[in-house]
């Protein structure tokens, strides 16, 4: 079942990034590669109905790197749980935040986004 939800243009691009690198990192064979791809052609077919080209916008690099990163973070912090990996991961999810906000700012996409306290994008 699927479940219709209104989401920032960040968001989006966000979330198709990571699907990027998940189709890049994954076994050709895996049979989630199948709904991977499905997903990302309909998350693409919902930007390009906005006339919205994903991979031309000056922070999809950016943010394809910042989401590299907290990949490998993730994948480390699994095989070995050690907590002074944290701050790493924290740092790259707070500039993750903050590309995101860049798009929807471009976008003019004005959807809450809720911030956590003490983290580098908070307001002071």
């Amino acid at each position: 079942m699927k479940v219709p939800i209104e989401l920032s243009v960040g968001e989006v691009i966000d979330k198709l990034s990571i699907m990027n690198i998940k189709l890049e990192k994954i076994d050709k064979k895996d049979p989630r590669i199948k709904i991977l791809d499905e997903e990302k052609k309909y998350l693409e077919s919902c930007l390009s109905s906005k006339k919205i080209d994903f991979e031309k916008n000056q922070y999809w690099q950016e943010l394809l790197e910042v989401n590299r990163q907290l990949y490998e973070y993730e994948s480390d912090v699994r095989r070995n749980p050690d907590i002074a990996q944290h701050k790493r991961g924290i740092y790259w999810n707070d500039l993750r935040h903050v590309i995101k906000n860049k798009i929807n700012s471009d976008y003019n996409s004005n959807i809450e986004v809720k911030l956590h306290e003490g983290s580098s994008y908070t307001k002071k």
